[in-house]
């Protein structure tokens, strides 16, 4: 009935000992299970995870197991499969938690809540408000570096920064801004396509949830 995984990716090893929760706790309730596993599970998961977020598809689905053999456990989830018992939880992939922390550290950085270690400029657009500056590759660099480039935060944190409209990369405070990504994600699927990796762009603009000028984006795979 346990669930012991041992996840290693990108040469960080990461210890999830879920079965050590199942067996201490009997119920399998939704209320117990969801606050065990964000206490005791879920936080070894995304610790740091904008340093050694992973980049390959096969680390991001072994991590993706965790969270998907823990809420297989829940009662009343029965014939649902992963992507729908996220819905029914309430919870987002670990993919896309991976992608909002990013976001959430370049607003940080933008407002000076936390130290610029990678030097990410930004430059002001009349539009879109303040954009990130995406480094560019040395091709003059060993070309098997290049996956590991682009999966860096130093590129993916600018690159998911720059989806987000105006509005939301101008909130005010950290909490503003949470508040506000958390209605713009709410528009883009969770679902399995993403482990494969995504590419966010810029379709149309409409008002959201009383957002003005939200700015909608569409899922496109690698």
């Amino acid at each position: 009935d346990g669930v012991v995984v041992l996840v290693v990716v990108d040469g960080v090893v990461v210890l999830v000992v879920a079965g050590w929760t199942l067996s201490a706790f009997r119920s399998r309730s939704r209320g117990t299970m969801i606050t065990l596993y964000k206490s005791l599970v879920r936080p070894h998961l995304d610790y740091c995870c904008t340093l050694w977020s992973p980049t390959k598809i096969g680390d991001i689905s072994r991590l993706e197991d965790v969270q998907r053999a823990f809420t297989r456990k829940i009662a009343g989830l029965d014939g649902q499969d992963y992507w729908q018992r996220l819905r029914s939880l309430g919870l987002l992939s670990l993919q896309r938690r991976r992608e909002r922390y990013a976001m959430i550290m370049v607003w940080k950085i933008y407002n000076g809540e936390s130290p610029n270690t990678t030097n990410m400029g930004f430059v002001e657009s009349p539009r879109y408000g303040p954009r990130a500056i995406v480094p560019r590759y040395s091709y003059e660099a060993q070309r098997s570096n290049l996956t590991m480039f682009e999966g860096s935060f130093a590129v993916k944190g600018p690159q998911l920064w720059n989806t987000l409209s105006r509005h939301v990369k101008e909130a005010p405070t950290l909490s503003h801004f949470k508040s506000r990504l958390g209605v713009f994600l709410c528009f883009i699927p969770d679902t399995r396509h993403q482990l494969s990796g995504i590419h966010l762009n810029r379709t149309t603009t409409q008002s959201c949830s009383g957002v003005p000028n939200f700015t909608m984006m569409n899922v496109v795979c690698c």
